[in-house]
């Protein structure tokens, strides 16, 4: 068996594109999904002001649920958790995995994002700030190369996923 070979890659705020040379590099395809949309509302207390508020976001049944994270666009805040009916979500999976319907509510636990004016000196700065190593390897690469991916703890996978992609060029 032949050894692995790693490259370490940190994935930080400004990009997530490792540090390469200068390459074509040609985009994923789009995904497309076919299934009915549905239109959840995400209900959540604003950590800047303990005020309530609602959001609505329109998802497709075959979507994953990553794409409520994505679309929460909030300029100072960002989502950590999603419960629905008292079970927390993972985001990998669907609507339809979970048997949601159109106008459900959905609970989510918002946090300050990083960097914004009312984040600075609080708590989370610690939480941010941790980060954590993923080692990929593609199976069938016969050069047996493994790429370890250093990511923040509270970056959305997607950013993971990107960087990826870049390596690899795909």
């Amino acid at each position: 068996s032949r050894a692995a070979t790693v490259e370490i890659f940190e994935i930080d705020d400004s990009s997530a594109i490792p540090s390469r040379p200068a390459a074509a590099v040609v985009a994923p395809a789009t995904v497309g999904y076919s299934g009915p949309t549905i239109r959840l509302t995400l209900r959540y207390k604003n950590p800047q002001t303990n005020k309530d508020g609602k959001t609505n976001i329109r998802i497709k049944m075959d979507q994953p649920l990553q794409h409520l994270m994505d679309e929460f666009n909030m300029a100072s805040l960002a989502i950590s958790r999603v419960q629905f009916d008292g079970q927390n979500l993972v985001m990998s999976k669907t609507p339809a995995f979970y048997e949601m319907e159109d106008e459900d509510l959905v609970d989510v636990t918002v946090v300050v994002k990083k960097g914004t004016a009312s984040h600075r000196g609080s708590a989370m700065a610690v939480e941010t700030t941790q980060t954590t190593t993923i080692h990929v390897q593609q199976k069938g690469d016969p050069k047996n190369k493994v790429h370890a991916f250093q990511i923040k703890k509270m970056d959305p996978l997607s950013k993971l996923v990107n960087a990826y992609c870049k390596t690899i060029f795909i």
